[in-house]
């Protein structure tokens, strides 16, 4: 019975390991999405810093801004991701750090503050659906379509 427990607890070790190992953050370093940070950066003097993550099926683009960005500059960010937001330059990352297969969803986060309590966000998938199974032509969305908004961790809701 000791040994069984033993077993079980190595299993369980080893399950934990494995699941943990399969995740990894990449800081994204293709030629465009070294473009798009510096495109990023130079919008506003009110965009402190801009990085791109690909975590597997994902691309996270992090802006942060010294203090609650304008409407106008929140939109100019988009409309630059959104022009980055192609299926050649997101296959380039997916291939880069070994996804096979499209990016999933890309995601700009704009961070007003260093406590990163409110952002705004917004996404754009590669399937209509959350079927990643389905590749119809009817599921393929291709980061066409954007949606988002305010995120608040301060509220109760959250």
């Amino acid at each position: 019975m000791k040994m069984k427990r033993v077993l079980v607890s190595i299993n369980i070790i080893i399950t934990i390991l494995l699941l943990c190992s399969c995740t990894n953050s990449y800081i994204v370093d293709t030629n465009p999405a070294l473009i798009l940070k510096k495109d990023l950066k130079n919008i506003s003097s009110s965009v402190i810093s801009a990085e791109i993550y690909f975590i597997a099926p994902a691309v996270d683009i992090d802006v942060e801004t010294n203090g609650e960005p304008p409407e106008t500059v929140k939109e100019s960010l988009l409309e630059k991701v959104k022009g980055f937001s192609t299926l050649e330059n997101l296959d380039e990352i997916a291939l880069k750090y070994g996804w096979k297969g499209h990016v999933w969803t890309i995601s700009l986060n704009i961070y007003p503050n260093k406590s990163r309590t409110k952002y705004y966000l917004y996404t754009a998938d590669y399937f209509k659906s959350s079927d990643a199974t389905d590749t119809s032509e009817s599921n393929i969305d291709a980061y066409k379509n954007w949606g988002g908004g305010t995120v608040d961790l301060t509220t109760k809701e959250n």
